[in-house]
């Protein structure tokens, strides 16, 4: 059967001629379709004429062409099978090293925290937000009283809201500011 020879020499440039053997597979593995059709259709094995009849109808460009085309699918669908396949792997080690480290430090911060050094930072700290806060509270109380104290809105504002009546405080020339009167309060109305 030199026709088998001959198309390995067609197809394979090299021994290391990776695409060239997968293309030989694929000429072999429809070699194998047609002969067995042959024989299933005569009843009889292919005869030496029939190998080398489907030789002659292979051997052309666009055959060879349609092989090495199977052999390039079937690389791509193995290598990307792969790489997915490592993608993975590489996937879930990567996330099993960052959740490892990441629970490392967190078990790191929590033994020193558990040190009577760890407590007594954490009780300075809670303490020391605590102290700015009353300040802060403090500087607020302090900035409305002395706005209050200095325009008497504060007062004037809280009796037009309940109803209350008072004058408005004097504007700066002197002038008497009329009170708002809120509709439905009949104390309110002149």
């Amino acid at each position: 059967m030199p026709a088998r020879e001959s198309m390995y020499r067609v197809l394979v440039e090299d021994p290391d001629d990776v695409l060239g053997a997968l293309a030989y597979t694929a000429y072999k593995r429809h070699q194998d379709e047609v002969m067995t059709k042959i024989e299933h259709d005569t009843g009889q094995p292919p005869t030496q004429a029939d190998y080398e009849s489907f030789f002659k109808m292979t051997s052309t460009p666009a055959s060879t062409d349609m092989y090495f085309q199977r052999a390039e699918a079937l690389i791509n669908a193995f290598l990307t099978e792969t790489l997915e396949q490592r993608a993975v792997e590489l996937e879930s080690q990567f996330a099993a090293t960052a959740t490892a480290e990441t629970l490392k430090a967190i078990r790191a911060k929590q033994d020193e925290k558990r040190t009577w050094r760890g407590w007594v930072a954490d009780s300075l700290g809670n303490l020391a937000v605590n102290f700015v806060t009353i300040l802060l509270i403090a500087g607020v109380v302090a900035g409305v009283s002395a706005i209050d104290s200095a325009t008497g809105l504060w007062k004037y504002n809280v009796d037009a809201l309940f109803g209350t009546e008072h004058a408005a405080p004097a504007p700066p020339s002197g002038r008497q500011v009329p009170v708002p009167v809120a509709p439905g309060n009949p104390a309110r109305q002149q």
